[in-house]
């Protein structure tokens, strides 16, 4: 075993290189399409091509396209991408993986409906051009969920292609650790198991990066790289598993496609200045004398766009795949954002979700931008998050898009384990049940998860939150902020509502990461009115957000928009459900 761990440890990144050249005549020598397939589930074609090119990642020395055809004429133009095959294993508890047979082509595409569906794939070099025949392939129908949306009836909120509501529960997974896609199958199977569908990934040359310096310099770096134009086939093939992953466990992947420290040149907290080995670098040949120009510099920007190209086309069929986000923490342009936008939207044949993070004003005008999101910490002294949540859920209403707090933690600094020694887990909780209450379209998604949610085994907290909201008709028509009177003595409330159901959050206000010691005084049931509500019959579940559990249920009639109810007792905190019946 230590001499396996060894030569692993050893095999050179040279091991993983994939040749980049070819100088053949250009022929397609197989496509290998299946001739079944079924519906929003993704369909990989094969294609072993000999061409003549130097970089098989620039479209303008070599370009495969696939012409697809659909019901409804649908009719697509697909480009291929190349490819190389990996196999991986785990040795003494570190990923490896081991280049197998030569590099290809592949075209991945989603039907969208069943029926029959039709591909010929053409080839462009330097030098000729040539293309297939016409392949048919069956698509059977299926219960499968395609491309997560805007809803159309309820702004602020997501659903299905098909209208089902989706309402986000999960957490940001990063990155894995040494074991790598092991690490996200069994975060993946205990997050599903506990009702959550969505996760936040980066990828960023700490792991699964495509484009960046071939450099060893080591820092915050895994995986093979070529340098500019050219994109790293060992980590694309990792997202790839990952993507798969997701999907069988039921859960949908926001892609972050690139981090702040990129483009960073003074020293960070976290070491995370890399611009000294971006390949856009002037330094390394690159065409940007400083990250300032990355947004501005012509080349950089064609460069840029090529990228997204190999991206969309490798992994937008993916049914797991929720969205992409652009940057995390940059804090971008808005006409760069606009264009790079726009971009993503003309290659994505599925038209997933665009979002980015530190976004002004002018980005979430933006058409293109059909996500908004916000990170929120504190510094370790303040005691409670909730608020600014409250008033981050009210401030993003004023667009008219969905919109998610896809960071949260106590501290930037500190992983919220520094501050919850017995695992009571209130911030996370906080995080969920108050974006809820607050006009988020998912809880917020909380950034601690390796070294706070999964060593904590904390998973157990979001299935009480999951099957609360699946409850709530989020998407029927447009979500409002409830008003409140006469509420409690030291309870703090909370809602949104709807003409056809509501979400409330009640929580004592010593229920704080710092103040809560794992019991209080119970809060005895007393008046509560809720204002907002259509006149008419409402259900109303009171439900306890620790066991997960309906706690008690009635039927009351709101007159004058308003709702008088009797509370449950509780301690900490309590969910209402509200479902308008007539």
């Amino acid at each position: 075993m230590l001499l396996a761990l060894l030569l692993a440890l050893t095999a050179g990144a040279d091991d993983l290189r994939v040749p980049m050249h070819s100088s053949e005549q250009l022929t397609i020598t197989e496509v290998v399409c299946p001739a079944r397939a079924e519906a929003n589930r993704m369909v990989e074609i094969r294609v072993l091509l000999k061409g003549s090119y130097t970089n098989p990642f620039h479209r303008a020395q070599v370009e495969v396209t696939a012409e697809i055809s659909g019901p409804r004429e649908t009719k697509w133009l697909v480009p291929a991408f190349f490819y190389q095959d990996f196999s991986r294993s785990v040795i003494g508890g570190r990923e490896t993986l081991k280049r197998e047979g030569d590099p290809e082509w592949r075209v991945r595409f989603r039907p969208t409906r069943a029926g029959r569906w039709s591909v010929k794939i053409a080839a462009v070099d330097l030098k000729s051009r040539t293309e297939s025949k016409s392949y048919r392939v069956e698509v059977a129908s299926s219960q499968r969920k395609g491309t997560i949306q805007p809803s159309k009836s309820s702004p602020g909120y997501l659903e299905y292609e098909g209208g089902e509501p989706f309402f986000a529960v999960g957490l940001n997974l990063g990155w894995p650790g040494d074991r790598g896609l092991d690490d996200y199958e069994e975060w993946f199977k205990k997050l599903s198991e506990n009702g959550g569908n969505l996760v936040r990934v980066w990828s960023f040359p700490g792991w699964a990066g495509l484009e960046w310096s071939d450099q060893q310099d080591g820092t915050w770096r895994r995986g093979t790289y070529y340098g500019l134009g050219k994109y790293s086939l060992d980590n694309a093939w990792l997202l790839d598993g990952l993507l798969a992953a997701a999907e069988r466990h039921g859960i949908r992947v926001l892609l972050c496609l690139g981090t702040y420290g990129e483009l960073k040149q003074d020293k960070g907290f976290w070491n995370e200045q890399l611009w000294q080995v971006n390949p856009y670098n002037a330094a390394l040949g690159g065409p940007c004398k400083d990250p300032k120009e990355f947004f501005t510099d012509l080349k950089a920007r064609s460069f840029y766009r090529r990228r997204l190209e190999y991206t969309v086309a490798r992994y937008a069929a993916y049914p797991s795949l929720f969205g992409w986000e652009l940057w995390n923490e940059v804090h971008a342009p808005d006409y760069w954002v606009h264009e790079m936008s726009r971009e993503l939207l003309a290659q994505d044949p599925y038209n997933h979700l665009v979002t980015t993070s530190y976004g002004s004003e002018a980005v979430w005008k933006l058409g293109g931008i059909g996500l908004l999101t916000n990170h929120l910490y504190g510094d370790g002294t303040r005691t409670d998050l909730a608020d600014r949540i409250e008033m981050l859920g009210r401030e993003n209403a004023q667009f008219g898009k969905p919109h998610l707090l896809t960071e949260l933690g106590i501290d930037f600094k500190k992983p919220d384990r520094e501050f919850d020694a017995q695992g009571l887990a209130v911030n996370l909780r906080t995080g969920l049940w108050q974006a809820a209450a607050s006009g988020f379209a998912g809880g917020a998604l909380n950034w601690w998860w390796d070294n706070y949610v999964a060593p904590a085994n904390l998973w157990g907290v979001f299935k009480p939150f999951a099957d609360a909201v699946r409850q709530v008709p989020w998407t029927k028509s447009p979500m409002r902020p409830i008003t409140f009177e006469k509420t409690p003595d030291g309870v703090v409330c909370t809602g949104v509502v709807s003409d056809h159901g509501g979400f409330v959050w009640l929580r004592s206000e010593t229920y704080t990461w710092r103040d809560w010691k794992g019991e209080d005084a119970t809060h005895p049931p007393t008046s509560l009115e809720l204002r907002g509500a259509k006149d008419g019959e409402w259900k109303v579940i009171w439900w306890d957000t620790h066991r997960g559990e309906e706690l008690a249920s009635q039927q009351v009639v709101a007159r004058s928009g308003a709702i008088r109810l009797r509370t449950e007792p509780f301690t900490s905190d309590l969910s209402i459900l509200l479902t308008r019946v007539r």
